[in-house]
C-alpha cells in the first residue's frame, strides 16, 4: 500500500469514561475517575484474540491439499495464546491529559510557565498541578495556532480510540528463508499490521449519554489526522486465517493465498509435514505464542542438519511435556491455520468538542 494510513478503518472506541460535569473534576470521585484511566495498561490491538483453540481455514480462499484435514486432525492437539503487547500513556503525558480536562473546563492558565529551571527555586504550593496547567497550555499553543482557550464546557470525558489499516504481506524485509539463511539474507515473507490510537479529550455538555457518545464517535472520525504520532507498542501475535484474510488488502490477500499454497503455487509458509509429525502416538504441542516458534515464517526443518540434534534433543524430552521449545523442535513453522502478524501501534493526544 502507498499509504496505509488513508485505507485506515473507522475508528471504534475501545473504552471510555462516564461524562464528567465541569464541578466534578475537582472532586475526590472526578480526580479518581481520570487517575485510573490515563494509568490504565492496555492489551492491543484490541482485535488479537488473547487464546485461539479452533484451527480453520478462510472460506474466502480455496482449500487444497492435506491441508484441511490436517487442521481437523490437530484438533485439541494445541492452543495458540497471543501475549499481547502493553501499552500505557507516558507520566507526561498522564500530566497532560489532567491539565487539558481543567483547562477545556477553566480555560488555559496565565502566569506559571513551567518548572523551575534554577535548582534552588521552589515550585508553586501545588507544584504538579501547576506542571499539568503548562503542558496544557503549551500544548494548545502547538496544536491550536495559539489560540487561548476560554473554556466553558459543561462536562468532559476521556475515550481511547483504534483505526487498524488493512494488513500487509511484504515480500520481503521478514525471516530468513531456507536459501539465505546460511548467508544471513533476510528477505522472507513478513505480515505486517499498523493500527493508529488516540486518548481523545472530549468537551462537550455531556446531555443523554447514548447522544452524546454517537455525537462523539462522529466528532472524533472527522477530527484531523496529526502529522507525527509517537510510537507506542510493538510485538509479533499469531492471528487465525479468517481473522487475517478479512483483514488483509486485496493485494495481500492474493500474496497470502500463494505463499500458504492456495494459489498456484506450493505452500512456503507452513510446511504441514513438519507439523504433521505431532499426530504421532505420545506426541504433543501444548500451548503456542508468536514468542515460542523454533524459527520465523519461511524456514522449514532440516532434516539433514537437524536428524542427530533432534533425536538428541527427544530422547531427553519427558513423556509428558506440554510445550515445545525452540531447542528441541528445533525449525518449526508458524502453525497451520495461523498469520504471524508484526504489529505496530502510534499514539496521539486529542482535544475534541462536541456539540
Amino acid at each position: 500500500m502507498s499509504d496505509p494510513a488513508a485505507a485506515a478503518s473507522p475508528p471504534t472506541r475501545l473504552a471510555h469514561t462516564p461524562w464528567l460535569p465541569a464541578g466534578a473534576l475537582g472532586t475526590p470521585r472526578g480526580r479518581a475517575v481520570v487517575a485510573r484511566f490515563t494509568r490504565r495498561t492496555w492489551r492491543l490491538p484490541s482485535w488479537v484474540p488473547p487464546v485461539s483453540a479452533t484451527h480453520a481455514l478462510s472460506a474466502r480462499l480455496p482449500a487444497r491439499g492435506a491441508l484441511p484435514a490436517l487442521l481437523r486432525r490437530l484438533a485439541g492437539r494445541f492452543v495458540v495464546v497471543n501475549y499481547a503487547p502493553a501499552a500505557a500513556l507516558a507520566r507526561a503525558e498522564s500530566a497532560l491529559v489532567r491539565g487539558l480536562c481543567r483547562a477545556a473546563v477553566a480555560g488555559v492558565p496565565a502566569g506559571w510557565a513551567g518548572a523551575p529551571r534554577d535548582g534552588h527555586a521552589r515550585w508553586p504550593r501545588d507544584g504538579r498541578r501547576a506542571h499539568e496547567d503548562s503542558l496544557a497550555r503549551e500544548w494548545v499553543a502547538d496544536h491550536a495556532a495559539g489560540a487561548e482557550w476560554a473554556g466553558g464546557a459543561e462536562a468532559v470525558a476521556l475515550a481511547l480510540y483504534e483505526w487498524v489499516t488493512p494488513l500487509h504481506v511484504r515480500d520481503g524485509g521478514g525471516p530468513p528463508t531456507p536459501a539465505g539463511a546460511a548467508e544471513g539474507q533476510d528477505a522472507g515473507p513478513r505480515c505486517v499490521a499498523r493500527a493508529d490510537y488516540a486518548l481523545v479529550l472530549l468537551a462537550g455538555s455531556g446531555e443523554g449519554d447514548s447522544s452524546a457518545w454517537a455525537a462523539a464517535d462522529a466528532a472524533v472520525a472527522a477530527s484531523p489526522t496529526p502529522l507525527a504520532p509517537r510510537p507506542w507498542f510493538a510485538g509479533e501475535v499469531l492471528v487465525p486465517d479468517p481473522a487475517a484474510t478479512d483483514a488483509m488488502d486485496p493485494a495481500s490477500r492474493v500474496r497470502w493465498a500463494r505463499l500458504t499454497g492456495r494459489l498456484e503455487a506450493p505452500d512456503a509458509y507452513w510446511f504441514p509435514d513438519s507439523w504433521a509429525r505431532f499426530l504421532e502416538s505420545g506426541q504433543h504441542i501444548g500451548c503456542v505464542s508468536a514468542g515460542a516458534l523454533g524459527s520465523r515464517p519461511g524456514r522449514t526443518l532440516d532434516a539433514s542438519a537437524d536428524a542427530a540434534r533432534y533425536a538428541q534433543a527427544a530422547a531427553e524430552r519427558s513423556a509428558a511435556a506440554t510445550a515445545f521449545t525452540p531447542r528441541i523442535d528445533r525449525g518449526i513453522a508458524v502453525p497451520p491455520g495461523y498469520c504471524q502478524v508484526a504489529c505496530h501501534g502510534t499514539l496521539d493526544v486529542r482535544v475534541v468538542p462536541v456539540d
